[in-house]
């Protein structure tokens, strides 16, 4: 599972409907609803290299089995492109 990808189709509209973006000093944050539920995710500059991606809902981290379906949706948008 690359999250970056995710982030990247989401950040672009491709994925989700994208509701809001913010920028602060070493994380980037982006609001996207998927189905009826609202998401954060947060992507954290660690290092030059190294980024850290988180996905909330409700403000507590989202459970495995969502980030899967998350990623599910990915993989079939890039087939069907």
């Amino acid at each position: 599972m690359d999250l970056s990808l995710v982030y990247e189709a989401i950040q672009n509209g491709n994925l989700f409907e994208l509701t809001k973006k913010e920028t602060f000093d070493n994380r980037e944050v982006i609001h996207f609803k998927r189905h009826l539920s609202t998401f954060r995710m947060i992507k954290k500059f660690i290092s030059a290299e190294e980024t850290e991606f988180v996905i909330l809902k409700d403000n507590q981290k989202a459970r495995f089995g969502t980030v899967r379906e998350i990623w599910s949706d990915y993989k079939e948008l890039s087939a069907a492109n």
